[in-house]
């Protein structure tokens, strides 16, 4: 339940994740175009992951404030890591369907959890588990047979590799956050660590330069993230994080309905049901790690109040 009297705005909350749920698969869309355009292979990849870094990078420089190289070496690893998933993730999106590459990459949520309990030895509570295994249901349905043309494996695997590097981003993240890194010094070496090599790369190879259609799609999944990031940060100020966590999974819904439309992806009937078990899972495990939390937090405040009042 969320509360109204820190979250007064529950509604348009839902509505901000849910248009940056739509922007994050119009994105996806948005990379599939451009690389449709160029041809097939990792070259085509590689082209339009540089330039969609390059053009990020030049968002980020509009934005307010200075990137700061106080744990530059941190920050370094956090991008590089975030980069790897990112060209993943373009990666599959040429090889797999539209919603399986978004909803599998998507999963990081769930991933960073059991990494959480892992790494840190943070025991998830029942209802975290019965998610989890919600979502391990609904990748491995995922995974499995498709229609002709529809993905492959190494799309599947491309898609659950980068959700596995976004999860390690994310606690990487906050052990940065913590440590006084901001996002916007983070974003900017993840962008410079991609940059750099690519287009040095596709320099040697003479591939660096693209058509004019392909810029266009390339500067608009920078900036359709840019717009999710920016819906879904303005979202958490007006609805609690679980309530704004569980719509962000609705990408992988979004990405169905794209696929279908702009590229005639049907997707068999076990598909739907593991990408819909996958949506249920991530939702439900940031409900019960948002509520596991404020437990405990309410937990620490009345040890602190008995430790005050004694």
């Amino acid at each position: 339940m969320v509360d109204l009297a820190q979250h007064p705005r529950p509604l348009r909350a839902a509505i901000l994740s849910l248009a940056g749920a739509l922007c994050f698969a119009c994105g996806a869309l948005s990379f599939r175009f451009a690389a449709v355009d160029i041809g097939s292979g990792l070259l085509a990849v590689l082209q339009v992951f540089f330039w969609e870094r390059v053009f990020g990078l030049a968002l980020l420089a509009l934005s307010p404030g200075r990137v700061s190289l106080k744990n530059w070496r941190g920050n370094l690893g956090a991008g590089a890591l975030c980069s790897a998933g990112s060209l993943l993730y373009y990666f599959s999106l040429t090889a797999a369907a539209l919603a399986v590459a978004v909803t599998l990459t998507d999963s990081h949520g769930v991933l960073a959890v059991v990494f959480a309990a892992v790494l840190v030895r943070r025991r998830p509570g029942g209802l975290s588990v019965a998610a989890l295994l919600l979502a391990f249901v609904g990748a491995v349905l995922c995974a499995g047979p498709f229609g002709a043309g529809a993905t492959s494996a190494a799309g599947v695997g491309a898609s659950l590799a980068a959700a596995c590097a976004f999860a390690g981003t994310a606690l990487w993240q906050r052990h940065l956050t913590a440590k006084g890194s901001r996002l916007k010094d983070i974003l900017f070496f993840m962008y410079v660590c991609a940059a750099a090599p690519v287009g040095l790369l596709l320099a040697i190879k003479g591939q660096l330069l693209v058509s004019p259609t392909v810029l266009a799609f390339a500067a608009g999944v920078a900036v359709f993230n840019l717009l999710a990031n920016a819906a879904i940060v303005t979202a958490q100020r007006y609805g609690s994080v679980a309530l704004v966590g569980s719509l962000v999974y609705a990408a992988g819904l979004f990405g169905a309905v794209l696929g279908w439309l702009a590229f005639d992806e049907v997707l068999q009937t076990s598909t739907l049901v593991g990408i819909a078990l996958i949506i249920a899972g991530g939702a439900g495990t940031t409900w019960a790690e948002n509520r596991q939390q404020q437990t405990s937090a309410a937990a620490r405040a009345s040890a602190l109040s008995t430790q005050t009042n004694g």
